[in-house]
């Protein structure tokens, strides 16, 4: 019995521990090939939920809550079919953030910063 115990909790231990190296989150440095990275600084005074759009098609790639800085990993496949465009929507009946339409290339760094007053917020994209 104590021997059966032991192979669980070893099977258990290492099953954890496969589980993990497969683990690729939206901070890993491990970022896809071809994709391009955004980063997010909020300094509004409430949380804000960010999409890229591109060539007709939206998708969410999280929510940043105030004062919190946020990495995500923008997909090959969004940048390569034309220009792309960040919008941070704060709370309801406020209005979006845009980026405008940007041109990225595979590993360009995009630097999203919502500022305290929405029209004051900027984007910058580095190599």
């Amino acid at each position: 019995m104590l021997r059966a115990t032991w192979i669980l909790i070893m099977a258990v231990a290492g099953a954890s521990t496969a589980c993990a190296h497969g683990h690729t989150g939206a901070g890993d440095s491990s970022a896809a090939a071809g994709s391009a990275t955004l980063n997010v600084s909020n300094h509004y005074g409430q949380p804000v939920e960010v999409f890229v759009t591109s060539a007709g098609a939206s998708y969410r790639l999280g929510t940043v809550s105030p004062g919190i800085d946020s990495r995500f990993v923008v997909r090959s496949t969004m940048i390569r079919n034309g220009p792309v465009e960040f919008v941070a929507v704060p709370g309801a009946g406020e209005v979006p953030v845009r980026s405008g339409e940007l041109v990225l290339a595979p590993g360009n760094v995009v630097n999203f910063n919502i500022a305290d007053h929405l029209s004051n917020s900027t984007t910058t994209v580095t190599p």
